[in-house]
Protein backbone atom coordinates (compact mmCIF):
# COMPACT_ATOMS: atom_id res chain seq x y z
CA UNK A 1 0.00 0.00 0.00
CA UNK A 2 1.40 3.36 -1.00
CA UNK A 3 2.41 5.74 1.76
CA UNK A 4 2.20 8.72 -0.58
CA UNK A 5 -0.69 11.19 -0.48
CA UNK A 6 -3.73 10.64 -2.69
CA UNK A 7 -2.80 13.71 -4.72
CA UNK A 8 0.72 12.41 -5.38
CA UNK A 9 -0.60 9.01 -6.42
CA UNK A 10 -3.10 10.61 -8.78
CA UNK A 11 -0.40 12.69 -10.44
CA UNK A 12 1.81 9.65 -10.91
CA UNK A 13 -1.05 7.59 -12.29
CA UNK A 14 -1.93 10.32 -14.79
CA UNK A 15 1.67 10.34 -16.02
CA UNK A 16 1.55 6.56 -16.48
CA UNK A 17 -1.78 6.66 -18.30
CA UNK A 18 -0.54 9.50 -20.48
CA UNK A 19 2.17 7.18 -21.78
CA UNK A 20 -0.14 4.19 -22.24
CA UNK A 21 -3.35 5.74 -23.52
CA UNK A 22 -2.29 5.98 -27.17
CA UNK A 23 -2.27 2.18 -27.48
CA UNK A 24 -4.73 1.20 -24.73
CA UNK A 25 -7.29 4.00 -24.79
CA UNK A 26 -10.50 1.95 -24.90
CA UNK A 27 -9.28 -0.39 -22.15
CA UNK A 28 -8.21 2.49 -19.89
CA UNK A 29 -11.40 4.52 -20.32
CA UNK A 30 -13.64 1.48 -19.91
CA UNK A 31 -11.74 0.51 -16.76
CA UNK A 32 -12.34 3.95 -15.28
CA UNK A 33 -16.08 3.56 -15.82
CA UNK A 34 -16.09 0.04 -14.39
CA UNK A 35 -14.15 1.10 -11.31
CA UNK A 36 -16.44 4.08 -10.65
CA UNK A 37 -19.48 1.80 -10.77
CA UNK A 38 -17.93 -0.99 -8.71
CA UNK A 39 -16.42 1.36 -6.11
CA UNK A 40 -18.88 4.25 -5.81
CA UNK A 41 -17.23 5.49 -2.62
CA UNK A 42 -14.25 6.42 -4.84
CA UNK A 43 -16.21 8.16 -7.59
CA UNK A 44 -14.61 11.52 -6.83
CA UNK A 45 -11.15 9.96 -7.14
CA UNK A 46 -11.93 8.61 -10.60
CA UNK A 47 -13.55 11.87 -11.69
CA UNK A 48 -10.41 13.74 -10.58
CA UNK A 49 -8.32 11.32 -12.60
CA UNK A 50 -10.46 11.94 -15.67
CA UNK A 51 -10.18 15.69 -15.09
CA UNK A 52 -6.38 15.50 -15.01
CA UNK A 53 -6.38 13.40 -18.17
CA UNK A 54 -8.61 16.01 -19.79
CA UNK A 55 -6.01 18.67 -19.00
CA UNK A 56 -3.33 16.68 -20.82
CA UNK A 57 -5.49 15.29 -23.65
CA UNK A 58 -8.61 17.36 -24.32
CA UNK A 59 -9.93 15.06 -27.05
CA UNK A 60 -9.76 12.10 -24.68
CA UNK A 61 -12.16 13.86 -22.31
CA UNK A 62 -14.74 14.15 -25.09
CA UNK A 63 -14.27 10.52 -26.08
CA UNK A 64 -14.74 9.51 -22.47
CA UNK A 65 -18.14 11.23 -22.31
CA UNK A 66 -19.24 9.45 -25.48
CA UNK A 67 -18.21 6.15 -23.90
CA UNK A 68 -20.12 6.97 -20.71
CA UNK A 69 -23.33 7.66 -22.64
CA UNK A 70 -22.93 4.45 -24.63
CA UNK A 71 -22.50 2.51 -21.39
CA UNK A 72 -25.51 4.31 -19.91
CA UNK A 73 -27.70 3.15 -22.79
CA UNK A 74 -26.43 -0.41 -22.37
CA UNK A 75 -27.13 -0.42 -18.64
CA UNK A 76 -30.67 0.83 -19.26
CA UNK A 77 -31.24 -1.86 -21.88
CA UNK A 78 -30.04 -4.45 -19.36
CA UNK A 79 -32.17 -2.96 -16.54
CA UNK A 80 -29.13 -2.57 -14.26
CA UNK A 81 -30.80 0.22 -12.34
CA UNK A 82 -28.32 0.71 -9.50
CA UNK A 83 -25.46 0.92 -11.99
CA UNK A 84 -27.44 3.39 -14.10
CA UNK A 85 -27.71 5.69 -11.12
CA UNK A 86 -24.05 5.32 -10.17
CA UNK A 87 -22.95 6.09 -13.72
CA UNK A 88 -25.10 9.23 -13.85
CA UNK A 89 -23.59 10.23 -10.49
CA UNK A 90 -20.09 9.71 -11.90
CA UNK A 91 -20.94 11.76 -14.98
CA UNK A 92 -22.31 14.51 -12.74
CA UNK A 93 -19.20 14.65 -10.57
CA UNK A 94 -17.10 15.32 -13.67
CA UNK A 95 -18.51 18.85 -13.55
CA UNK A 96 -16.39 19.45 -10.45
CA UNK A 97 -13.28 18.54 -12.45
CA UNK A 98 -14.02 20.95 -15.32
CA UNK A 99 -14.74 18.11 -17.76
CA UNK A 100 -18.48 18.66 -18.25
CA UNK A 101 -20.36 21.87 -19.06
CA UNK A 102 -22.86 22.72 -16.33
CA UNK A 103 -25.63 23.74 -18.71
CA UNK A 104 -25.38 20.48 -20.65
CA UNK A 105 -25.60 18.41 -17.45
CA UNK A 106 -28.75 20.30 -16.49
CA UNK A 107 -30.17 19.53 -19.93
CA UNK A 108 -29.59 15.84 -19.29
CA UNK A 109 -31.45 16.15 -16.00
CA UNK A 110 -34.26 17.98 -17.79
CA UNK A 111 -34.49 15.08 -20.24
CA UNK A 112 -34.81 12.56 -17.40
CA UNK A 113 -37.39 14.64 -15.55
CA UNK A 114 -39.39 15.25 -18.72
CA UNK A 115 -39.58 11.49 -19.27
CA UNK A 116 -40.59 11.02 -15.63
CA UNK A 117 -43.47 13.48 -15.93
CA UNK A 118 -44.94 12.45 -19.25
CA UNK A 119 -48.70 11.75 -19.08
CA UNK A 120 -49.37 8.10 -18.36
CA UNK A 121 -45.86 7.20 -17.25
CA UNK A 122 -45.96 4.41 -14.69
CA UNK A 123 -45.11 5.44 -11.11
CA UNK A 124 -42.13 3.10 -10.75
CA UNK A 125 -40.45 4.58 -13.84
CA UNK A 126 -41.25 8.13 -12.70
CA UNK A 127 -39.81 7.53 -9.24
CA UNK A 128 -36.68 5.88 -10.59
CA UNK A 129 -35.92 8.82 -12.87
CA UNK A 130 -36.60 11.41 -10.17
CA UNK A 131 -34.37 9.54 -7.74
CA UNK A 132 -31.64 9.22 -10.37
CA UNK A 133 -31.42 13.01 -10.53
CA UNK A 134 -31.85 13.52 -6.79
CA UNK A 135 -29.02 11.18 -5.80
CA UNK A 136 -26.52 13.24 -7.82
CA UNK A 137 -27.22 16.50 -6.01
CA UNK A 138 -24.97 16.00 -2.96
CA UNK A 139 -21.97 15.82 -5.29
CA UNK A 140 -22.81 18.83 -7.47
CA UNK A 141 -24.93 21.19 -5.37
CA UNK A 142 -21.96 23.19 -4.13
CA UNK A 143 -20.74 23.66 -7.73
CA UNK A 144 -24.03 25.06 -8.99
CA UNK A 145 -24.49 27.15 -5.88
CA UNK A 146 -21.43 29.15 -6.96
CA UNK A 147 -21.77 29.01 -10.76
CA UNK A 148 -23.34 31.07 -13.52
CA UNK A 149 -25.92 28.27 -13.91
CA UNK A 150 -27.26 28.78 -10.38
CA UNK A 151 -30.62 30.13 -11.60
CA UNK A 152 -31.19 27.13 -13.85
CA UNK A 153 -30.17 24.82 -11.03
CA UNK A 154 -32.69 26.47 -8.70
CA UNK A 155 -35.34 26.00 -11.41
CA UNK A 156 -34.47 22.30 -11.51
CA UNK A 157 -34.87 22.04 -7.74
CA UNK A 158 -38.27 23.72 -7.90
CA UNK A 159 -39.43 21.24 -10.55
CA UNK A 160 -38.18 18.32 -8.48
CA UNK A 161 -39.99 19.57 -5.40
CA UNK A 162 -43.26 19.96 -7.32
CA UNK A 163 -43.05 16.48 -8.80
CA UNK A 164 -42.04 14.84 -5.51
CA UNK A 165 -44.85 16.44 -3.54
CA UNK A 166 -47.64 15.55 -5.95
CA UNK A 167 -46.89 11.81 -6.06
CA UNK A 168 -49.60 9.44 -4.87
CA UNK A 169 -48.21 7.42 -1.96
CA UNK A 170 -51.33 5.54 -0.94
CA UNK A 171 -49.17 2.40 -0.90
CA UNK A 172 -47.26 3.55 2.19
CA UNK A 173 -49.23 1.48 4.77
CA UNK A 174 -48.31 -1.70 2.87
CA UNK A 175 -44.55 -1.09 2.73
CA UNK A 176 -43.88 0.21 6.22
CA UNK A 177 -41.16 -1.61 8.13
CA UNK A 178 -42.62 -0.79 11.56
CA UNK A 179 -46.20 -0.12 12.54
CA UNK A 180 -45.16 2.93 14.57
CA UNK A 181 -43.17 6.09 13.83
CA UNK A 182 -41.63 5.94 17.29
CA UNK A 183 -38.69 6.25 17.73
CA UNK A 184 -37.88 6.78 14.03
CA UNK A 185 -40.36 7.97 11.40
CA UNK A 186 -41.14 5.66 8.49
CA UNK A 187 -40.15 7.68 5.41
CA UNK A 188 -40.48 6.67 1.78
CA UNK A 189 -37.08 6.66 0.05
CA UNK A 190 -37.61 9.63 -2.28
CA UNK A 191 -39.18 11.75 0.46
CA UNK A 192 -36.30 10.85 2.76
CA UNK A 193 -33.65 11.93 0.28
CA UNK A 194 -35.54 15.12 -0.55
CA UNK A 195 -35.66 16.05 3.15
CA UNK A 196 -31.91 15.46 3.35
CA UNK A 197 -31.28 17.45 0.16
CA UNK A 198 -33.23 20.41 1.55
CA UNK A 199 -31.19 20.23 4.75
CA UNK A 200 -27.97 20.22 2.72
CA UNK A 201 -29.23 23.12 0.60
CA UNK A 202 -29.94 25.20 3.71
CA UNK A 203 -26.39 24.44 4.86
CA UNK A 204 -24.84 25.82 1.65
CA UNK A 205 -24.49 22.30 0.21
CA UNK A 206 -21.88 21.26 2.75
CA UNK A 207 -21.36 17.69 3.96
CA UNK A 208 -18.90 15.79 6.15
CA UNK A 209 -18.57 12.65 4.06
CA UNK A 210 -17.67 13.16 0.40
CA UNK A 211 -13.94 13.32 -0.27
CA UNK A 212 -13.18 15.89 -2.97
CA UNK A 213 -9.60 15.35 -4.18
CA UNK A 214 -10.12 17.62 -7.17
CA UNK A 215 -9.94 20.63 -4.85
CA UNK A 216 -6.19 20.02 -4.55
CA UNK A 217 -5.89 20.41 -8.35
CA UNK A 218 -8.26 23.34 -8.77
CA UNK A 219 -5.79 25.58 -10.59
CA UNK A 220 -4.68 22.84 -12.95
CA UNK A 221 -8.22 21.63 -13.71
CA UNK A 222 -9.43 25.15 -14.44
CA UNK A 223 -6.86 25.40 -17.23
CA UNK A 224 -8.71 22.80 -19.32
CA UNK A 225 -11.76 23.21 -21.52
CA UNK A 226 -15.13 21.59 -20.85
CA UNK A 227 -17.18 19.24 -23.01
CA UNK A 228 -20.94 19.11 -23.52
CA UNK A 229 -22.73 15.98 -22.42
CA UNK A 230 -23.60 14.12 -25.64
CA UNK A 231 -27.29 14.17 -26.58
CA UNK A 232 -29.26 11.43 -24.87
CA UNK A 233 -32.76 10.03 -25.07
CA UNK A 234 -34.31 7.19 -23.15
CA UNK A 235 -35.44 4.15 -25.14
CA UNK A 236 -39.08 4.44 -26.25
CA UNK A 237 -40.26 1.09 -24.85
CA UNK A 238 -39.47 1.51 -21.14
CA UNK A 239 -43.14 1.32 -20.20
CA UNK A 240 -42.81 -2.46 -20.48
CA UNK A 241 -39.70 -2.60 -18.30
CA UNK A 242 -39.66 -3.54 -14.61
CA UNK A 243 -38.31 -0.73 -12.44
CA UNK A 244 -37.48 -0.85 -8.71
CA UNK A 245 -40.55 -0.77 -6.50
CA UNK A 246 -41.04 1.91 -3.83
CA UNK A 247 -39.58 1.31 -0.40
CA UNK A 248 -39.27 2.76 3.07
CA UNK A 249 -35.77 3.56 4.27
CA UNK A 250 -34.95 0.89 6.86
CA UNK A 251 -33.51 2.43 10.01
CA UNK A 252 -33.27 1.05 13.53
CA UNK A 253 -30.68 3.37 15.08
CA UNK A 254 -30.71 7.08 15.83
CA UNK A 255 -27.97 9.32 17.15
CA UNK A 256 -28.76 8.63 20.84
CA UNK A 257 -28.46 4.86 20.35
CA UNK A 258 -24.67 4.93 20.10
CA UNK A 259 -22.37 5.34 23.11
CA UNK A 260 -21.42 8.94 23.76
CA UNK A 261 -17.67 8.37 23.76
CA UNK A 262 -14.93 10.19 21.80
CA UNK A 263 -13.73 7.00 20.10
CA UNK A 264 -17.23 6.15 18.79
CA UNK A 265 -18.15 7.96 15.53
CA UNK A 266 -21.39 9.89 15.77
CA UNK A 267 -24.28 8.59 13.69
CA UNK A 268 -25.72 11.41 11.55
CA UNK A 269 -29.34 12.33 12.17
CA UNK A 270 -31.86 10.75 9.82
CA UNK A 271 -32.66 14.08 8.14
CA UNK A 272 -29.04 15.03 7.37
CA UNK A 273 -27.35 14.45 4.04
CA UNK A 274 -24.52 12.65 5.82
CA UNK A 275 -27.00 9.94 6.86
CA UNK A 276 -27.91 9.38 3.20
CA UNK A 277 -24.23 9.25 2.22
CA UNK A 278 -23.43 6.70 4.95
CA UNK A 279 -26.42 4.53 4.06
CA UNK A 280 -25.69 4.77 0.34
CA UNK A 281 -22.08 3.71 0.94
CA UNK A 282 -23.23 0.47 2.60
CA UNK A 283 -26.01 -0.16 0.06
Amino acid sequence: KSQESLETNLERLVDILDQEIATKKEFILSSLINNAIEQPEKITIYSTLVGLLNVKMFSTGGEFLVLIMERLSKLIDDAEWRNVQLLVRFLSDLINCNVVMGASLLRLFDTLIASATEPGVKPSMRDFLLYTVLQCLPWIGVYFNESKDEVEFERLLDILETEIEKRDKSYMPTIRVWSSDNPLPQIEYIDSLWIQIKSMRSNNWEDNWIIRPYLAFEGKLESSLQHPVPAFELPPDLEHTLFPLPSVVFRIFDTQDLPNRPEVPKLPRFNSIDRFLVEDAIY
